[in-house]
């Protein structure tokens, strides 16, 4: 509130509308659109004080996705995002700032929200490291959606690194502390306006940077029923590595999507190796009797990829039809989606005899790490 006055000139109506907040004590939900977020000073005082203001307040939206590119906006500072973090009644948080910010707590007081149950996040430069906070202040979370969208264009390789945005170690590190409460999950990959076109990329001389890793802690999450995942995530962005799909999604698993989130641009997507990619997908889909009993749904998602992955795709739909399944295919505008629906499947047991497979060269599990070895199982997985 030590703004200078020539900052406060014209704010008579940003003004009035706080104060009115003010008098919604029995404020159940709170959204806040681009136009509020970018001109408020005094916005940020009132959301410091939520409890006092609004001890019934659960659901909170801040976003400006739909901002004018051409528009500059300048936010005053990270106490419109801090608060809900430290709140005692919060439970659905849903953040689509996406102006660059640099996240820092500067409170004395740990944050750690037990009532946050839900949490969406758009953002164009969040690092992994900062996922990691704001999920360690979020021990009860069930719900997480995370969009991020970054530009890759020809400046790219003189610029900052990419890497804290594609490395899936880093990611692995963020989710360790809601592995055990953790429902359903959402995970989102795309390049944002002033990236380089599909159409302009295999004439460039850049190369895009690689996805690093693959998404393990998923495996380790028992209450995980329902996931949303790029395939890179999970199957490697590289010709020869194909992870199995047990390997890294829980036994419970009910409903599963796997997108096609910059495959495009994968070194696999030349028709042999996306193939091989794909009976993965096979592998798991005949498999899910013993290693995914629960699951209910699969669905593949393509919107940009190549005639090589939606043929392969397109073929296993085809050929696994009632085999204990139903199987259908959605066009929309941009995207083709292959659906899988499965009878509920009888568990096969292992037995005694049964031959134990070695590890393979690309398998995804490496050797035990002690951030991770409170959530290795005791059984080999392989």
């Amino acid at each position: 509130m030590q703004q200078s006055q020539p900052q406060f000139r014209g704010r008579c109506a940003d003004a009035l509308s706080t104060l009115m907040l003010t008098r919604l004590t029995e404020l159940r939900s709170l959204d806040l659109g681009a136009g509020f977020l970018r001109y408020s000073l005094f916005l940020p005082q009132l959301l410091k004080r939520t409890d006092y203001l609004f001890p019934k307040l659960r659901h909170v939206v801040l976003g400006d996705k739909c901002l004018d590119p051409t528009t500059s906006v300048s936010y005053m500072d990270l106490n419109l995002i801090r608060p809900t973090f430290y709140s005692s009644t919060v439970t659905e948080f849903e953040c689509s700032i996406s102006q660059p910010w640099r996240f820092q707590w500067q409170d004395s007081k740990t944050p750690r929200s037990n009532t946050l149950t839900s949490l969406t996040l758009f953002r164009t430069n969040i690092s992994r490291a900062t996922l990691g906070e704001l999920l360690s202040a979020t021990p009860k979370l069930r719900y997480l959606h995370f969009e991020h969208e970054f530009i890759f264009n020809a400046a790219t390789p003189t610029g900052p690194s990419l890497s804290p945005y594609l490395g899936l170690d880093e990611l692995n590190t963020a989710l360790f502390p809601i592995r055990d409460t953790l429902e359903e999950c959402h995970f989102i990959l795309r390049l944002g306006r002033g990236s380089i076109s599909t159409t302009e990329y295999p004439l460039a001389s850049v190369r895009f940077p690689a996805v690093q890793g693959t998404l393990t802690m998923l495996k380790f999450m028992p209450r995980l029923v329902k996931v949303e995942v790029p395939m890179t995530m999970l199957l490697g962005w590289y010709p020869n590595f194909a992870a199995k799909l047990e390997e890294v999604l829980p036994h419970g698993i009910v409903d599963l999507t796997l997108r096609d989130d910059l495959v495009r641009y994968c070194p696999w997507v030349a028709p042999p190796n996306a193939e091989k990619k794909v009976m993965r997908i096979g592998e798991y889909i005949k498999g899910r009797a013993s290693h995914a009993t629960q699951l209910e749904s699969l669905k593949v998602r393509l919107t940009s990829a190549k005639r090589s992955l939606v043929h392969s795709v397109g073929a296993l739909n085809v050929s696994t039809s009632g085999r204990g399944s139903n199987t259908s295919l959605v066009r929309g505008k941009k995207s083709e989606t292959y659906g899988w629906r499965f009878e509920k499947a009888q568990s096969v047991v292992a037995s005694p005899t049964t031959p134990c497979h070695t590890a393979r060269m690309d398998s995804v599990f490496r050797p035990m790490s002690p951030l991770f070895e409170s959530c290795w199982p005791e059984a080999n997985f392989f």
